[in-house]
């Protein structure tokens, strides 16, 4: 048995190939969930192919002319292809001769082959199409024989061209954009090449191309203009006559204001709804979890940095803890996961000093199932003790006022946190509430003391009632429990928290769980989870309990538009954290949407997030502001951005700053500024700097970050944001604004 990956090289690249940036600027637009954007129906894989991909319509031919290969491996390492060997596409010479194989399947990593079989002879070939990348291909084999035995073994090969035509477009563009495109000629023979270089673009326009002379193993770069009016997609084709012809594209984002909207459910039948662009243009991201391991995947990308108090930091951690299966399966590094629950144990302690109910409830809730000879089981094991001294000797805890219900909430968050093991405290809370059962009219608090089970049996069932009973049916056929009150640190109560609550209340009742599960999946938004800490550690433990059960082994999904099929996917229910993506970008107006599956799968979870694009309007600084001023930046040459921050007076905020396409902050710079504690930690995405923790000495705090371009041209940045930190919504937006960059 064994198992072949093929990956780019990396830094093994052909001599005077592609350019530096050729792979890492593979247009590959990355949405809030962290899968891969695409047409209609293109989707991230959710597991990488058991085969290599076919080629794309359109495809070069150049995967056909080279064959790659047939690359061989010994089982046990002995290589039976020279490391050095090259696979080459002679290219056409001539006017006379046929068009240049056209260049456009750029994947990093193109085959992974698990599970096959050698032959008699312990070998194994495997023929396989070349991407057009011309670079230093990596192959991986790993071996294991029926006795045990185990081997492996790595060789490379090249795919290049003695002469070819290449180009880098940005990651990303903003409708808008007008940009230099460089476009590289390259020759690797010995004679002068000397023709024609032509553009063609689609989705946008161009101008600059046309003859051109290269010397012999010279190169020489074209610089075209290139302006991408549109959202959509922008293609550009180069073609240099008679030798090589190259594609690439890019995805041209609107620069409107972003607006969400999601909605959820199950799928155990179709589901039929109606979407509209309201700002003339939206996408459709389509999510599909095989288990409530795939939320946890989610959420651990974007829970972390979201802040908002102690719940939230509960919620971190047990998210962490609940991720030992990804990095059991790889798809997490221990490393990360690991650096995600030490930071949230070392926020948990630092709040711990209080020694308050209102901390030890949510630090036990997360650390329930410490250890106790560790770290955290010795800090579980203090709060316990001081959350059980804290109880009154009528059995009460205290609340965030002097109201009963408040008083009950707090007790039954208390009596959950501590566990079953804490009989006593336990006794005494249900003395306490059977006093006050008759009293109970909220069923908010019905909703928790049942789900702390400190009532008792004989009041249980009146209490089920009342909660049952303000459930509400929404018009999507999903329910929700919508409530008053306050929790016991005093926060408003979320439908999110109470329909988590009802959902674990009725886990059993199959109809009704299946549509207030549907309710907490139709709200659920990655950007902000389910809501606060509380709410989302809620949801996540009770969407847990209610999507539990066997799935079939193979389920596939199929996303239809307005009667016709827009994509479909093959869910692999064996790798329940990984869910499946579909999407439909830039469509525009109302459509009819339906989402089903083969074969129908009651407890299948799905979220759709429709978003919309709509104008921009500069609201008015009211408490917060921010200013981001770029230096002079040009192509090549380091430059600066100056950016201001005023907020509460030394209040601690984050700060996300919206950057052009194609320039980047400088990491060394962003480094020596956190290590002089201008903020505490920072985050370098495509098209964005977070940074965390910036302190507003006096009310305000004036940093400078280094900048970098790689595309000279009119580039939109995106919007720029300060919230405090811990309070999100509590926020002001700078609109985007036009950079020029030399």
């Amino acid at each position: 048995m064994i198992l072949l990956f093929l990956s780019c090289g990396g830094a093994d690249r052909a001599p005077a190939s592609a350019p530096e940036q050729e792979m890492q600027d593979y247009s590959k637009e990355k949405d809030a969930r962290g899968g891969e954007g695409g047409g209609m129906g293109r989707r991230a894989p959710a597991e990488p192919a058991a085969m290599a991909p076919p080629a794309p319509p359109g495809g070069s031919a150049m995967r056909e002319e080279a064959k790659a290969g047939d690359v061989s491996l010994g089982l046990l390492g002995a290589m039976k292809q020279d490391k050095n060997e090259t696979t080459e596409n002679k290219p056409t010479g001539g006017d006379d001769e046929k068009a240049p194989a056209l260049r456009s399947w750029f994947p990093e990593s193109f085959l992974w082959m698990p599970l096959v079989q050698t032959g008699a002879e312990g070998t194994l070939t495997v023929p396989v199409q070349v991407p057009d990348s011309l670079t230093t291909w990596r192959v991986l084999a790993l071996g294991l024989t029926a006795s045990g035995a185990q081997g492996g073994a790595t060789t490379t090969f090249l795919s290049t061209l003695p002469a070819y035509v290449d180009m880098n477009l940005p990651s990303y563009l903003y409708a808008g954009d007008r940009f230099s495109l460089p476009v590289q000629v390259v020759s690797q023979q010995a004679e002068p090449l000397n023709g024609k270089l032509s553009l063609n673009v689609q989705g946008g326009t161009g101008a600059g191309a046309g003859q051109v002379s290269v010397p012999a193993y010279g190169s020489l770069a074209k610089v075209v203009q290139i302006s991408a009016p549109s959202v959509g997609r922008l293609t550009v084709t180069a073609t240099l006559d008679g030798v090589d012809a190259v594609e690439r594209s890019v995805q041209v984002r609107p620069v409107g204001r972003p607006v969400d909207q999601s909605r959820g459910g199950t799928l155990g039948a179709p589901r039929t709804m109606r979407v509209e662009a309201p700002g003339g243009t939206g996408r459709l991201d389509l999510q599909v979890y095989p288990g409530t391991l795939s939320l946890v995947a989610s959420e651990l990308t974007m829970a972390p940095g979201r802040g908002g108090g102690i719940w939230s930091d509960a919620y971190a951690w047990v998210l962490a803890t609940q991720a030992l299966p990804l990095v059991q399966s790889g798809e997490l590094k221990e490393e990360d996961r690991r650096a995600i629950s030490l930071r949230a144990l070392q926020r948990l302690r630092r709040q711990s000093l209080q020694m308050d109910p209102s901390v030890a409830v949510p630090t036990l809730i997360a650390l329930a199932d410490a250890p106790a000879d560790t770290l955290e089981g010795a800090l579980a094991a203090r709060m316990r003790t001081a959350l059980a001294e804290a109880q009154a000797p009528d059995g009460l805890w205290p609340g965030s006022s002097s109201g009963i219900d408040d008083i009950l909430v707090a007790t039954a968050q208390a009596t959950w946190a501590l566990g079953p093991e804490n009989r006593a405290n336990r006794l005494r809370a249900q003395g306490a509430f059977e006093r006050y059962a008759e009293r109970v009219e909220s069923p908010y608090v019905a909703a928790w003391g049942l789900v702390a089970d400190v009532v008792e049996a004989g009041n249980a069932d009146a209490l089920r009632k009342k909660v049952k009973d303000a459930i509400v049916q929404s018009a999507d056929g999903t329910r929700s429990l919508v409530v008053e009150g306050t929790r016991g640190d005093g926060r408003p109560a979320t439908t999110a928290e109470a329909t988590a609550l009802a959902l674990i209340i009725f886990k059993d009742d199959p109809e009704l769980s299946s549509d207030l599960a549907g309710w907490l999946l139709a709200n659920y938004n990655p950007g902000i989870g389910f809501g606060d800490g509380l709410s989302s550690l809620l949801s996540l433990r009770a969407l847990q309990i209610a999507l539990k059960g066997e799935l079939p082994p193979s389920v596939t999904v199929i996303l239809e538009v307005d009667g016709q099929e827009a994509g479909r996917g093959l869910l692999d229910t064996a790798h329940p954290h990984q869910p499946l993506h579909l999407s439909v970008e830039d469509y525009q107006g109302a459509h009819d949407l339906r989402i089903s599956t083969e074969p129908p799968v009651p407890g299948l979870a799905w979220n759709l997030v429709q978003r919309s694009y709509l104008p921009w309007e500069q609201a008015a600084p009211r408490g917060l502001d921010i200013q981001v001023n770029p230096g002079s930046l040009s192509v090549g040459m380091p430059g600066s951005l100056a950016v201001r921050v005023a907020g509460p007076v030394d209040a601690r905020v984050t700060v996300e700053i919206g950057l052009p396409p194609s320039v980047t902050a400088d990491p060394t710079l962003l480094a020596e500024l956190s290590n002089r504690g201008a903020f505490a930690s920072y985050h370098v995405q495509d098209g964005q700097v977070r940074l965390d923790g910036v302190v507003l000495e006096g009310g305000a705090a004036s940093l400078e970050l280094g900048l970098s371009a790689t595309v000279s041209g009119q580039l939109w940045a995106g919007s720029s944001k300060v919230f405090v930190e811990g309070s999100p919504e509590q926020a002001f937006v700078r609109v985007p604004s036009q950079w020029s960059i030399r």
